[in-house]
């Protein structure tokens, strides 16, 4: 006899989903700030290396990890690129790591297994930990496709969960904040109070200040300015700020009272600084 299956009522498979999804983004999240902390503390540009070991490689490639990283790493600049394309100002600028999923987590500790994380994982068995990981893909990719998960799936995340807390609080690794995150909106607003301020400091006349570099000075060392989706910003920033040295030095010379107005008004004309200026503006102002 055919026994009837039973109903799945459509507001509580949701409900228990949502709470498989705060494990999972607890999870995935914790695994790739233990990546930036252990990372990070070896070699502050091991993304980038890890970049430049594998763009435009694939039938260089013989290993089957190797292959992996090149796609992965490679629809990770795609999804990059496709935010960028947008130019929706109202995001959060992050790492490029979290534009990476477990599995990709797996191969980039895999990669590093040896040198760094084997002692943060007590030594752990690498191909055990892997089916640990690869089990956990599985069940965020239901979760994300809002696919109903069983009771054992969410035991096993949470149990999974657990286990790297542990790691975590043996390494005494600070992971209750969100690491690399800038909001995109905030910063165009500065930007922008930057730009008009020295536009009105150029239309004046008065030339009794330098024009502000605030941004570039301050900025130009956070991680998010070489980043992947800061590009295209980053190349109208430097455009910009290089025309504000060059009045800045005529401005300079007369403070010193070793050069004079003349001088600056040339400058400022022939650098195109409000032209430039104008298009930066317009540029980052862009709203979808």
């Amino acid at each position: 006899m055919i026994k009837t299956f039973k109903k799945l009522d459509l507001y509580e498979t949701r409900d228990k989903n949502a709470d498989a999804y705060k494990i999972i983004f607890e999870l995935e999240n914790k695994i790739r700030l233990i990546i930036l902390h252990l990372m990070n503390n070896k070699n502050k540009k091991w993304w980038e290396d890890l970049n430049g070991k594998y763009i435009d490689r694939v039938e260089k490639m013989k290993s089957e990890d190797d292959v992996y990283m090149v796609e992965a790493l490679s629809r990770i600049r795609k999804n990059i690129s496709d935010e960028v394309e947008d130019k929706y100002k109202n995001i959060i600028l992050t790492h490029d790591i979290y534009y990476t999923n477990l599995k990709d987590l797996y191969f980039i500790i895999k990669r590093y297994w040896n040198d760094i994380f084997s002692k943060f994982f007590n030594d752990q068995d690498i191909k055990e930990f892997y089916w640990k990981l690869d089990r956990a893909n599985t069940i965020r990719n239901k979760i994300m496709h809002s696919k109903p998960i069983t009771k054992i799936e969410t035991s096993f995340i949470d149990n999974f969960k657990s286990y790297i807390n542990e790691q975590i609080n043996i390494a005494q690794i600070d992971t209750q904040t969100l690491q690399l995150h800038l909001s995109l909106s905030n910063l165009i607003d500065e930007i922008t109070d930057e730009v008009n301020n020295n536009l009105l400091l150029t239309e004046n006349g008065k030339y009794d200040k330098l024009l502000s570099t605030h941004i570039i000075d301050y900025y130009r060392g956070e991680w998010w300015w070489n980043s992947s989706i800061f590009e295209e910003y980053k190349h109208s920033l430097d455009n910009y700020y290089e025309v504000v040295m060059i009045v800045n030095e005529k401005i300079k010379s007369l403070l010193n009272y070793t050069g004079n107005i003349f001088e600056i008004d040339n400058a400022i004309q022939d650098s195109n600084i409000v032209r430039i200026s104008n298009k930066l503006l317009s540029e980052i102002n862009v709203e979808n």
